[in-house]
């Protein structure tokens, strides 16, 4: 009978031990795969490169730099949608200040949204279709000087966005 105790402890004790190492790795965020991207300036200048964790999923999107508490100054994240068409953002759960750029099928920035503020439910658009929305840590876009029109570089095949 005791070593039937003992062993009902260390199942109870494993199942514990599981259930929260569980719930520890969903809070944390998922390594999405990253892909180099860069700005070309308006006289072709390159700007420095970035890596960008992939979006590409629905469940990817809808997360997105949620419960993050800080992001890089050279990373950011890519966000990819099936469809160009106009795309709303908001801050629910997002504690950093972002920099949103709404990119177009044909790599050109269709609109910027700067210094966006944390933790609000309001939607950020910029009233133009894209098929891309990449965020950035606020003030970068301006650091570059990053605006409608400006062109956006990678150095592989980017998914098509699920």
């Amino acid at each position: 009978m005791r070593r039937f105790l003992l062993t009902l402890r260390q199942a109870l004790a494993a199942v514990l031990l599981l259930v929260l190492s569980a719930s520890v790795a969903c809070s944390q965020p998922e390594a999405n795969a990253k892909l180099s991207l860069w700005f070309e300036t308006p006289d072709g200048k390159p700007s420095e490169r970035f890596s960008m964790e992939i979006a590409d999923t629905d469940p990817e999107r809808h997360r997105g730099l949620m419960y993050r508490h800080s992001i890089g100054a050279r990373e950011g994240m890519i966000f990819i949608f099936p469809n160009e068409t106009e795309h709303s953002f908001w801050m629910k759960n997002t504690y950093i200040p972002l920099d949103m750029v709404f990119v177009g099928s044909d790599w050109r920035v269709a609109g910027v949204l700067e210094n966006v503020p944390p933790l609000t439910e309001e939607g950020r658009s910029v009233g133009k279709p894209s098929k891309y929305v990449l965020e950035f840590a606020a003030g970068t876009m301006r650091s570059l000087g990053v605006t409608a029109g400006t062109i956006v570089k990678t150095e592989s095949t980017v998914p098509s966005g699920q």
